[in-house]
């Protein structure tokens, strides 16, 4: 098999769970490109509409946008700076939470297919790919 074929697969696996993850939380109009959002989201731990903005490559009335859909779809709230009131941290809800947790899970599914040397080996060749 050649390693585009197996991309292709994990891709597809991947996308398909995405998909089903988001049907269970009853997310409509939402795409996948959502479950990088909120995977950033998770992974900055309560982020400024800034902070998310350069992180993610986007301006902020894409971000603005972005985040009024993922509050919609009760995925996210925004919670006011205590200490200024014009700045807001994008925080999920339980069900954000949940979905993050859920994609977590499908990448942990596949390590727990590998030996621990296994992992190793493919965590540092996935390393040598992206560099």
């Amino acid at each position: 098999m050649k390693l585009a074929d197996i991309i292709e697969i994990l891709s597809k696996r991947f996308l398909n769970y995405k998909i089903h993850e988001l049907e269970k939380y009853n997310a409509e109009n939402i795409n996948v490109n959502f479950f990088q959002y909120i995977d950033v989201i998770g992974d900055m731990e309560s982020p400024t509409y800034g902070e998310l903005a350069q992180k993610l490559n986007l301006s902020k009335p894409a971000i603005t946008a972005i985040v009024n859909k993922l509050i919609k779809q009760n995925l996210v709230y925004k919670e006011q700076s205590m200490t200024d009131k014009r700045t807001f941290y994008i925080k999920p809800t339980k069900n954000g939470l949940n979905i993050f947790n859920s994609c977590r899970l499908a990448h942990n599914d596949l390590a727990e297919k590998l030996t621990e040397e296994e992992y190793k080996q493919l965590v540092h060749l996935l390393c040598l790919v992206i560099e």
